[in-house]
Order: C-alpha cells, then structure tokens, then sequence
C-alpha cells in the first residue's frame, strides 16, 4: 500500500477515550477519516489499545490470500511452539530438576503462546 493513500480508521471507543486528540491523530497518520463504531469491522486489521479497538478496512488491492497464508503460517508456528513448551511442562523430571525460574519461564512462554494463538486465530476469522 502506497504511503500517499489515506486510510479511514474506525473506533470502537472505550471508556476515557481522547476524542479531542482525534485532529491531530488524523493529520499526523495521514488518515481520511475517523469514524466512531459500536461493534467490531469485519474486512479489516484491528488492534487493541487499552480499552479502545481500532480497525483499518482493507484497501482495494490487498491480498487476502496472502495475508491469510501469512497469518496460518503464524499460527502453525505458535501451535508447534506451544506444543513443545507444554512437552517440557509436562515432563515430572524437568519441572522437578529445573530451577523454580526456568519453569516460570516455561509456564510465562505457555501464556505468551496461548495469548498469540488467540489473537491469529482471530484474524483468520476476520480473514474470512
């Protein structure tokens, strides 16, 4: 995507959300517009800030094979990861002969791995 081409933004507002700022945010990401939603956008990439869920519509253009092949790869990768953590977790003889701190680095990492497998298989959901 070109960086000259504008892109809308919606908002899903949460609590304290700094519409006032809303100016200034549009005129510094090169945003067309900004509009205030209620429910999450289908077709588009979102994040999460604090309360307030942002969304991007996908641009003509974009390549949603791509990007959903990118986004599976991503997950496969994730699944194995986790996998191999939970293998380690699982092991009596590991968990009991490690230093506490390399099991809470374990079980940290099983979080870590839940956590992004969670938002992937979002986004192949919002993929379609």
């Amino acid at each position: 995507m070109p960086n000259k081409e504008k892109l809308e933004l919606k908002v899903q507002p949460g609590e304290g959300y700094p519409a006032h700022l809303e100016p200034w945010i549009a005129h510094l990401t090169n945003l067309s517009s900004i509009e205030h939603v209620t429910e999450k956008v289908k077709g588009a990439f979102g994040f999460v800030q604090g309360t307030h869920r942002f969304s991007v519509p996908f641009g003509e253009g974009f390549d949603i094979d791509a990007e959903r092949a990118k986004v599976q790869k991503d997950l496969d990768y994730q699944q194995g990861f986790l996998r191999s953590v939970r293998g380690k977790l699982s092991n009596e003889k590991f968990v009991n002969g490690a230093p506490e701190q390399v099991v809470e680095n374990e079980r940290k990492k099983e979080a870590d791995a839940l956590a992004k497998i969670a938002v992937l298989e979002e986004k192949l959901a919002d993929l379609g």
